[in-house]
């Protein structure tokens, strides 16, 4: 009777329990997920005398469909957009990317940033990675700074390098070299 009873509690309360991401908030379910429109992508300074610096930024949208850009931001001109790649992927493969990426979802769309657990909040943070979900037009963005490491920051970092495996026609190496080939 006891193994059934403790059986039953874990049950109970394991169904009351909701799964977290690494930001301590909810997970979204897949339903939700599909509905959002999901950037990451990173910051970097390339390898040449005036430093510009770039974001590669990848958008995938409720369809399924994606777009690469190289964006570059010189001094006080406007950012501009150097390559961009557009694709569709297979609903498993953004489904896949989807749930994976909202291991660093944040619910805070009131504040332009949020920042990992552990390190400092910061109005204009140096952003190494991010991650952002948009529904509604409600943008939320999860930061990752290169002067903070938690084991939170290093899972993050991993989850994006995977996410960005997933498109060949982004090679790292080449594009903090300078390229802007996609």
């Amino acid at each position: 009777m006891r193994p059934a009873f403790f059986l039953a509690s874990l049950a109970l309360g394991a169904a009351g329990c909701s799964d977290q991401n690494l930001l301590g908030e909810e997970v979204w379910t897949d339903e939700r997920l599909a509905q959002a429109d999901v950037g990451f992508g990173w910051n970097f300074e390339v390898e040449s005398e005036e430093s510009p610096s770039r974001n590669l930024d990848v958008l995938i949208h409720p369809d399924n469909s994606y777009q690469i850009e190289i964006i570059e931001y010189r001094n006080e001109a406007p950012p501009e957009t150097l390559s961009r790649a557009d694709g569709k992927l297979s609903p498993v493969t953004a489904n896949r990317l989807r749930r994976s990426l909202a291991r660093l979802r944040s619910d805070n769309a009131q504040d332009l940033f949020t920042s990992m657990p552990g390190c400092p909040e910061r109005s204009h943070p140096t952003i190494e990675y991010y991650v952002g979900f948009e529904i509604d037009e409600k943008p939320a963005l999860t930061v990752l700074e290169p002067q903070c490491e938690t084991p939170e920051t290093v899972e993050g970092r991993r989850i994006i390098s995977e996410a960005m495996a997933v498109f060949p026609q982004v090679d790292r190496t080449k594009v903090l070299a300078g390229s802007v080939e996609l």
